[in-house]
Parts: C-alpha cells; structure tokens; sequence
C-alpha cells in the first residue's frame, strides 16, 4: 500500500488517470502553474470556511475579503486569454480548472457575489458545475452550514462538524 499525503500530488496523480493532465509537456506547465497559484488560496480560505469561528473567523474573513479582489482579476485575466472556452486553457477542462473552481466555490460562502464583477469566472464556474458527473456530484453535495460559528457538512441528514473533530 502506497500512501500520497500532499493535495498537488494526489490531484497530478488523478489527473493522470482522468485525462485531465494535458499530454503536451509546456501546456502541462502552464496548468500547473494556474494549480499552484489556486493552492495559495487554500490557507486562507479552507481554515477560514471549514473550521475558524468567532472574532478570528471575522479577522480572517475581513483579510481575505480584502486581498481578494486582486487575485481574482488575476486569475479573470488569465481566463481571458482563451477564446475558444470557459476554462483556463479553453474548451477543455484540465485539473487546474478545478482547483480553482473550488476555492472560487469556497470564497463564495464568505460573500456570495464575490465573483460578480469577472464574467470570465462566472463562466467558468457554470462550466465546471454543468460537467458530467460533476453536476451530479453537486447535486448530492454535502451542504455546509453554520460557517463562521461551528461549521458543520449535512451528511444524510446529520449535521456534522468539519474540521479534525468529527463527531463518534
């Protein structure tokens, strides 16, 4: 039994299999590096959502908030670079293109219109959620409640906390 701990190497690894990893080697770079930059919104993102509450949740949702409009048009821009789809290397999807429509799904639970002034991410994030086995995915999703406060996933009808204390 073989264990891989780190997210970019288990999502490289799945990209493999999935047929998400572009076969040419500089696109392949170029996807990486659109991942790695998603990856620098996981800390504080992830923490902020699933497991902070009270004044340091605010403190952290206040920061990101405010740091984040220059990412996103960041990223806006390098979507707008393809023209012939809404992914960030056009009309397929590779493994970057859900990196980062997680983190943007994940920054609007901190504020819902986040996204709304960058129609090339809008563009994207309803391009992701209308793919095969993703919308279906989403349609059975978890639901998180109670961010902010004791972040819970709704799990078969049972509220469960997020974060490293589940519930027995």
């Amino acid at each position: 039994k073989m264990h891989i701990w780190q997210s970019g190497a288990v999502v490289r690894y799945l990209a493999e299999l999935t047929g998400t990893k572009p076969g040419d080697q500089l696109l392949a770079a170029q996807v990486d590096a659109v991942f790695d930059t998603t990856q620098e919104l996981f800390p504080p993102l992830n923490p902020t959502v699933n497991v902070t509450t009270g004044e340091i949740y605010q403190q952290r949702k206040e920061a990101f908030l405010d740091s984040f409009p220059a990412t996103l048009a960041n990223f806006a821009r390098q979507l707008e670079r393809a023209n012939d789809g809404p992914f960030f290397f056009g009309s397929k999807p590779y493994y970057c293109d859900f990196a980062a429509y997680h983190h943007f799904s994940l920054a609007q639970i901190l504020k819902s219109d986040v996204l709304a002034m960058h129609p090339s991410v809008l563009k994207l994030m309803e391009a992701v959620e209308t793919l095969p086995g993703v919308s279906e995915y989403l349609a059975e999703r978890p639901e998180i409640i109670d961010v902010g406060t004791a972040p819970k996933l709704v799990i078969n009808g049972v509220a469960e906390p997020t974060g490293t204390s589940p519930s027995s």
